[in-house]
């Protein structure tokens, strides 16, 4: 009827207004669930979807087209002693570090493996001195060193000389696993290390410290983290080109980015591996005595991703799967999937990877793992030099593998 205004009852208005008050909640949490590594619902930019039993099958040689060995000199001034040390290398200057916890030491060396600085030369108690190494980092555009003496609560930098530059106050973050320098202001802590029966400190979070403000200026809680207290990925934290990856250090398909202005953090990438995805059976307790157990059993039928490599082109993911460890090649570009096995004991293993860039993919490996891991076969002649000149007691060898420009198109 025309010119007659019907009154819409009081119940329905409200009903209305509640809807919408729901659905704008909704929307503003997957927003912030899709920007939150600690959800594993995360929204991704990317899913990849892999078969893992019929996604094309890589040989070495499809892969690289040789590789070079270079040794690390080895002197009293440069020897390193622990056995898991990792390696860090920076883009900008070239040069070669690595961290040795149980001598306290960061050992740098130049391209060539020549030994240039070792930090335990300013190991003490003096005022520019550093009195333990908890954990360090190496600033991507400059190369100093930046150590973290825990119980102290502060960062000691040093330049690429070994002088020093500055000391900074910061909180006993004792879960910190790795660090990374965002920006000049800004230093990301990565806090998985679980201490239980402890909460009065952080843990399972990422944390984002201001050098300037003296204060954490963000941190996200409650990282998703397993049951069990095994290690898989190293390379938590990894810069190429103007863009960081973060990746949890325990079984995770997701691979996230990092703002290094806004310090938002976004899901990137999913590795979906369907029926075989990884069960972290949360809520287990899994004691360290048996993971080596627990992994055997249940990557019989799941797939538990280990160290995630990310350049400019390619996404390189090491996992294991019924009893086997395998390499996973994704081209970001092409979006061609192909696995290569990597059979452990013999010379088609592609060994335990550090770093990458465009060209190469970086290891580090003990004189004995070079000399029956390493095929001959895939080596110019001054790498055969190096590899009929190396002793057992030297240190360890830097293996570089140098990917074939074809790979993947």
């Amino acid at each position: 009827m025309i010119g007659v205004r019907t009154q819409v009852p009081y119940y329905y208005l409200l009903y209305m207004k509640y809807l919408n008050i729901f659905l704008y909640t909704l929307v503003l949490s997957l927003l912030i669930v899709s920007c939150n590594p600690s959800n594993q619902g995360a929204i991704p930019e990317e899913i990849i979807a892999i078969d893992v039993k019929n996604e094309q099958r890589l040989t070495f040689e499809d892969v690289f087209s040789k590789i070079e060995l270079i040794p690390l000199e080895t002197s009293e001034n440069s020897l390193i002693e622990e056995s898991r040390s990792t390696i860090g290398f920076n883009k900008v200057n070239g040069r070669y570090y690595i961290g040795d916890r149980k001598q306290k030491n960061v050992i740098v060396f130049e391209a060539n493996g020549k030994h240039l600085y070792s930090s335990n030369q300013r190991l003490g108690r003096g005022p520019e001195e550093f009195p333990e190494l908890y954990r360090y980092l190496v600033r991507d555009d400059n190369g100093n060193i930046i150590i973290y003496a825990v119980f102290m609560s502060k960062l000691f930098e040093y330049d690429i000389d070994g002088n020093f530059i500055d000391k900074y106050n910061v909180p006993k973050l004792y879960t910190t696993n790795k660090m990374m320098a965002i920006s000049k202001d800004t230093i990301a802590f990565y806090c998985s290390t679980p201490r239980k029966n402890d909460n009065s400190i952080v843990q399972n979070a990422l944390v984002f410290y201001s050098l300037r403000d003296e204060r954490i200026i963000k941190k996200i809680d409650s990282i998703y983290q397993d049951e069990m207290a095994a290690q898989t990925n190293r390379n938590c934290f990894q810069r190429f080109n103007d863009s960081i990856s973060f990746n949890h250090n325990f079984p995770s398909n997701e691979i996230y980015r990092i703002d290094p202005n806004s310090l938002e953090v976004t899901c990137k990438y999913r590795l979906d591996f369907g029926e075989y995805n990884w069960n972290s059976d949360k809520g287990k307790k899994i004691g360290v005595n048996i993971i080596s157990k627990y992994i055997r059993e249940n990557c019989k039928n799941m797939v538990m991703v280990g160290t995630k490599l990310e350049n400019s082109e390619y996404l390189i993911v090491m996992y294991s799967f019924k009893g086997q460890s395998n390499v996973l090649f994704y081209n970001k570009k092409s979006k061609r999937i192909a696995i290569k096995e990597n059979p452990v004991g013999t010379k088609e293993l592609l060994l335990r990877l550090n770093y990458i860039d465009d060209e190469y993919i970086y290891g580090l490996c003990t004189p004995k793992g070079v000399r029956n891991q390493i095929s001959p076969d895939l080596l110019d002649d001054s790498s055969l030099a190096v590899l009929d000149s190396i002793k057992m007691s030297d240190n360890p060898i830097i293996v570089k593998y140098k990917f074939k420009k074809t790979f993947l198109k």
